[in-house]
Order: structure tokens, then sequence, then C-alpha cells
């Protein structure tokens, strides 16, 4: 888990601060800095995704590439009163005009900002669709005045990827397409990635459009008040453009106590054919509302597999949403277009699934087939002298780690025989699990540069084999079973999401919890990127403060009861079976530390076997 990050630049400013709702999202009412929980609106199965800030600044990305500036100024939304000429936005900026009242509530793959200013109430959803290159914007528009209003709504999409863009409007399908023009392709200049084309679409038909971002601006004026706004603009462009931008404008008429919904699509697609399908397939605004409905249901399924109801709501939404979706979007956040040849980041691409690949196990199966396919990208030599990665030794060993857990979370083998060819120098294909037991040999003879993973990957890879552990507990292992007479850190040794979650959460700070965090996360080995530290703090929460470890066998229980709690409920997912864990502290002293029951009948074990059948257990963990 020791990941350099992409970039030092913001790790220590600071968080916005915000609160958990009783649904699990992240609510932001005043601004700040960035989100600390959803600020990536990551796409579940596709490399698009959106980064956006509770102010609105933000861009989106595809397969690690820009299609919007990154310094957050390529994409806005405009509503301007079309009698009384004012403008604002959804968000704060661009106009950055203070609203009457403000929110920003973050979901997993989706953020919906809402605003009343002259008495209009308007909402912005913006979320990004699994398996699919596109986001989705849902405007809702409501009027709080006494008197009917007539409003505008403008969007601004800037893409990033160079000059002199071919544009072309269908009218009949409300659809904006942008692309390299093929003359520039054949000469080898830089711009989408490969030939794909950009697209912006309305569910409603737009008054006008506009494709030159100069005209879109105007002379003289700045994204916070563009000439486009004003009412008097006619001038379009198509053709060749040689400072491209999408926009599109709907107005509607509203009565008192009415209200309008509509939605927009930004995408990229391969051809136009393929764009133009896309737009379709989010042409009504029914259809753009059932895609946020469905890409808010795919997120709560991924991260359904363990489910935590105690006295602490923190805790609760760490654990049940957001630490397994920020493992997932920690690798959308610091993924750049040379991330392929960077070995310091790569591995980003099974370690993504690992909390989730329960939920996703198709998706995970074809990460680690595909990143063990293409181990041939550079140099390092196994002890047999077959060049298959390119990687640390503490990057390779998540390999045979994400496998493990696949194995152990599905229960499915099978993947174990799959063949893969991990070098071009290869003779002949290896099986997986050869190649992942290749890997462990290799990190077991040199474990300092293996890291502190090693014993992990070890107690994991042998669990699913059926073989007796080898390899001695690292320190970390050894210091996390016992906490007496260990002296609490400085908070600031800690990565600043560890830091942020002691903060929000009071039963993480409690001393004895506390100092299992930080016997991971202050040691010079520490996992150092957004991705690997909620990937190793969801991992120490669950399996080490409140002691449930899936196995191949079954669940591992090794609870802790907190002194501030009475109770707490962990409802388990594993292999089509439900286990219902009740962990209750004794009304009467009890002569052992703690009694495990499963459907009513003690078992002398802390290992609650598989059962295989389908059904909830209710298992009962009593403390003395």
């Amino acid at each position: 888990m020791n990941i350099r990050p992409s970039s030092s630049a913001g790790l220590n400013l600071a968080y916005a601060i915000g609160s958990f709702a009783e649904d699990d999202s992240f609510v932001i009412t005043q601004l700040g800095g960035e989100s600390p929980f959803g600020s990536t609106l990551a796409s579940l199965g596709s490399d698009y995704a959106v980064h956006i800030s509770p102010d609105g600044s933000g861009w989106s990305t595809f397969a690690g590439l820009d299609i919007t500036s990154p310094l957050g100024s390529g994409k806005w939304w405009y509503i301007r009163d079309r009698e009384t000429g004012s403008i604002w936005s959804p968000f704060f900026l661009p106009v950055g005009e203070k609203a009457d009242e403000f929110e920003v509530r973050f979901f997993p793959g989706q953020v919906t900002a809402y605003t009343l200013k002259n008495k209009i109430g308007a909402s912005l959803t913006i979320a990004t669709l699994p398996n699919k290159p596109v986001e989705v914007w849902l405007v809702r528009l409501e009027n709080r005045s006494a008197r009917e209003r007539s409003l505008a709504f403008t969007t601004y999409f800037e893409p990033s990827v160079g000059h002199g863009l071919e544009t072309f409007y269908m009218a009949r399908d409300k659809l904006l397409l942008m692309r390299r023009p093929l003359s520039s392709a054949a000469g080898g200049e830089g711009g989408i990635v490969g030939d794909m084309v950009l697209f912006h679409a309305s569910t409603l038909t737009p008054t006008r459009f506009q494709t030159d971002k100069v005209r879109f601006i105007g002379e003289g004026r700045t994204l916070k008040n563009p000439r486009e706004l004003d009412a008097d603009v006619q001038q379009v462009s198509e053709g060749k453009i040689q400072n491209p931008a999408a926009s599109l404008t709907i107005e509607v008429d509203l009565p008192i106590e009415g209200e309008a919904e509509f939605g927009f699509c930004v995408g990229i697609a391969k051809n136009p054919e393929r764009a133009i399908e896309l737009a379709k397939g989010l042409s009504k605004t029914s259809l753009v509302r059932e895609a946020v409905q469905m890409a808010r249901m795919k997120w709560e399924d991924a991260c359904s597999s363990i489910r935590v109801d105690s006295p602490d709501r923190v805790l609760n939404a760490l654990v049940n949403t957001w630490l397994p979706y920020e493992a997932y979007a920690g690798w959308m956040r610091q993924r750049t277009g040379g991330v392929c040849l960077d070995p310091m980041l790569a591995t980003d691409f099974i370690r993504r699934y690992y909390p989730i690949c329960a939920a996703a196990p198709e998706a995970a199966r074809d990460s680690i087939i595909s990143f063990a396919c293409g181990l041939n990208l550079s140099g390092t030599y196994t002890a047999d002298g077959i060049n298959f990665a390119s990687l640390p030794l503490s990057e390779l060993i998540w390999l045979p780690l994400a496998t493990a857990r696949y194995v152990i979370e599905t229960g499915n083998a099978d993947i174990l025989a799959e063949t893969v060819k991990p070098s071009e120098h290869a003779k002949e294909e290896v099986s997986l699990q050869d190649l992942c037991e290749s890997i462990l040999d290799l990190c077991t003879a040199l474990p300092n540069q293996a890291g502190p993973l090693l014993h992990r990957a070890v107690q994991t890879w042998n669990d699913i084999i059926g073989s007796a552990s080898e390899t001695e507990p690292n320190a970390i292992g050894d210091s996390c079973n016992a906490s007496n007479g260990y002296e609490l850190v400085d908070l600031e040794a800690l990565p600043r999401r560890v830091r942020h979650i002691l903060a929000t959460s009071a039963v993480l700070r409690e001393p004895h919890n506390r100092s299992y965090l930080e016997r991971v996360f202050a040691s010079q080995d520490a996992p150092v990127s957004n991705c690997a530290v909620v990937c190793a703090a969801l991992s120490e929460i669950v399996e080490t403060i409140l002691g449930v470890q899936p196995m191949c066998a079954g669940l591992k229980l090794t609870p802790r009861l907190p002194d501030s709690w009475h109770d707490y409920e962990i409802t388990r997912r594993l292999r089509g079976d439900t286990y219902k864990i009740q962990v209750k502290r004794s009304l009467r002293p009890s002569k052992g530390r703690l009694t495990i029951t499963v459907d009513g009948i003690p078992i002398n074990d802390s290992l609650v076997p598989e059962f295989g059948d389908g059904r909830e257990h209710i298992v009962e963990v009593i403390f003395g």
C-alpha cells in the first residue's frame, strides 16, 4: 500500500465542512475546500469520471485524459430571468452570486446542488452512469414567487482537446457533436482520445446553441457574465471552430408555484453513430431521471456486502458507503494519461475492486485477468528468470492479494486456473495461480521491498489454497494485537484522510481504537495515496476494530465492543449467505470473555462456518 500520490499539491488543504445525512449522503452548506467524500464522481465499470468541488468548479476525464480543463473552468451552468436580466447559477460559481439558501449533497457517483435565489429554487444533479462514458445533468426549477416567471437555462462545455474541432448540430436529436477534422487526424496532431467524438444533448428543444467559445463569452466579457446570456444573441456557429465550446439554452415559463424538469448529457464516443445512440438513450427527461436513480442503486448495491448499524452514525456511513466508494473513486482521482507507464499507479487497476469485488464479481475478475496479462510493460525478473513486470514489489503484491480476495468473496476458485501470458518473452502461458505464487515467492525472498502487505497477502493466499502460513507476522500485524502502553502519535503524522476520519467519528477517536489506525498509518511504510489509505482504513475498521474477517471457511469473528457502546450490529453477505451479527454486552457478569451462538446454537470457535444455503443466519456475540 505504499503508493506515491500523483501529486502532492493540496494534500494539506482543509476539507470543506459537512455532515452525513440519514441516507449517508455528505451534505455541505458552506463553501470551503474540496469535499472529503464524493468529490470524484466515478462511473462503475467505465473509465469516465467527473471531479467537482462544492462551488461547482471541476472537470471531466476519460481513460485518465482530461476532457475539460483541470483548472476547473470547462463546465458551467447559468440561470437567467428573462424579464429582469438577473443571472445566477445552481452552484456558487461561475457567477459568484450568494444565494438565500445553498446546499451541495454528495452521493457515490453523483452530486446535487440546490440554491434558492430570486425566489427560484434550482437543483442540478450531476451523475456518471455505469459502464458508459457519459455524465447526465438533471435540472429542476421551482417558482417560489407570487408571479409567473420566465427563465432561461444555459449550459457551457469547453473541451480541452485542442483547437480546430469540427462541430455539427443535429436539430432533430437536439445534439451537438464535436471531433477532430480528418485532416488533422491524418497529420498526427494531438487531440481527443484516438479520434473519438464529444457530444452534448438536451431533453428539451433548445432555443439556441453555440459552439464558438469566443462568441459565447463576447468581447470584454468573462465566463461570469458571457455575451451568450444576453437576450439579443442570435449568432451561432458550425463547421470547423478554432476555439470550440458546446452550449445549449433552454427557455421555460413557470406559473405561480410551478416547476419544470429537464436534462442534458455530455459524453465521449468512438464514432458519431455511437454518440447518437448514447444521446438517444437519454433523449427524454424521464430517461435521464431513471438513469440517475439507476446509477445510485448500482453504487448502493456495490457497497452493500457490509452494513454496520452502530451508535456512531459517522462510522456507519464510512463503512456502509464512503470507504468502499472512495477506494474505487480514488483510482479515478489520481489517474493520469500516463498512468499505464507509471509503475507506482498501475496496480490501482485491480485495487479499485478490492473492497467491492463481492458486489461486482465480473468486473473484478476481468480487471485481475487483464492486469495479469499486461505485466510485460518492462523489466523486473522473477527468480526463474521470466520477465513479467515493471512494478516494485510493494505494488506487485496486490495481484495475489486481490486474486485471493476475489476467491474468498465469491467462492469462485476457477479463476486460479485461468491461463495468462504475462510476458512477450515467456515461452508459454502459465496459470494465474502459478503467477501469483511466483510473485509471493519473490516478495518473500525480499520482504523489505514487498512492504507491509506481505503478511496479509501470504495469509489470505494460504487461506484459499489450504496451507499454513510460513511467513512471520510483520511489525504492524503484531502491534495491532496489543495496545497496552502505546503512546498516541501526533495527528499531523497521519494522512489527511485519516485525520479527517478521526475528527468526524467519536468512537474511532477513543484511544484504544485510534491506536489501531495509528499503528498502520504512522509507520514509515504507511499507505500514502487516497486510494490506498481508504482501502487500508476500511480493512482496519471492519476486520480489526469491528472484528469481522471473511475467510474461505466462513467468517472469523474477533469483535471488540467500544466502552461507549452497549451493542451494535453488522450484516455481512458472503457467497450468497447473509450473516446478521449482533454484538451485545451481557447484563450479568460472565467467566468467559464472549460467547457466540449461530441460529441459537452455541459454537466453541470464533469461525462461523459457511452454510451455502443462501439464507439469513443470526449470529449473537455476548461480551461477559
